[in-house]
């Protein structure tokens, strides 16, 4: 288990339990990435060896997903990302930046090509599609590395897919090297205080 007695070491501190335990993620835009600073700072005030990331998220904008991630994996200290309901589209990159990764047994995982909208002159249009390819390329090609496969498994497992977007069950997830386990640690109550816990049974 990753981890596990060092964080439950960590945990078992009682400076620990009136500070922030864990950092969420729900809207991915520039909002979304302030509030990711905002609070990892605030958790890694309390407990500086580990930041647990809890998403559940439909996406969102492109530049902003890869600036939280960026921010993600710029952490000094392990990274546990947490999947709580769902992370589509975006917020399956960011799941993919933790360096140990949980997602819960009914939550789902959905990944598809970059969308875009644009109008303008024919030029204008051929540059925000070659930028279109450029973006799916690029977020693929990052999909592949953190999940240890060769270059260019997700980009086939979507052409087989037919270009539609790619839903994925926790065991999904696993077999393909996007999500470390299925579970979520535990919430557990000792009287007469409740310790949360980040380990399974």
């Amino acid at each position: 288990m990753y981890h596990i007695n060092h964080i439950q070491d960590c945990l078992n501190r009682d400076d620990l339990w009136d500070k922030p335990a864990w950092v969420t993620i729900n809207e991915i835009d520039e909002a979304g990435q302030a509030k990711l600073i905002e609070e990892a700072q605030k958790v890694l005030r309390a407990n500086k060896n580990f930041l647990p990331i809890v998403i559940d998220s439909y996406g969102g904008e492109v530049y902003s997903a890869l600036g939280m991630y960026d921010i993600i994996r710029s952490f000094d200290c392990e990274v546990l990302t947490v999947v709580i309901g769902k992370a589509m589209s975006a917020g399956a990159l960011l799941f993919s930046a933790g360096d140990y990764r949980y997602i819960s047994e009914n939550s789902t995982i959905m990944i598809h090509q970059v969308s875009s909208v644009a109008y303008g002159k024919e030029e204008e249009l051929r540059q925000e599609a070659e930028e279109v390819t450029r973006l799916n390329d690029h977020l693929f090609g990052m999909l592949d590395k953190r999940c240890k496969k060769k270059k260019g498994y997700w980009k086939k497992l979507l052409k087989d897919n037919e270009y539609t977007d790619l839903y994925l069950t926790g065991q999904d997830a696993v077999e393909h090297g996007l999500a470390s386990e299925i579970g979520l640690p535990n919430i557990r109550a000792e009287a007469p205080d409740i310790r949360r816990t980040w380990i399974k049974d």
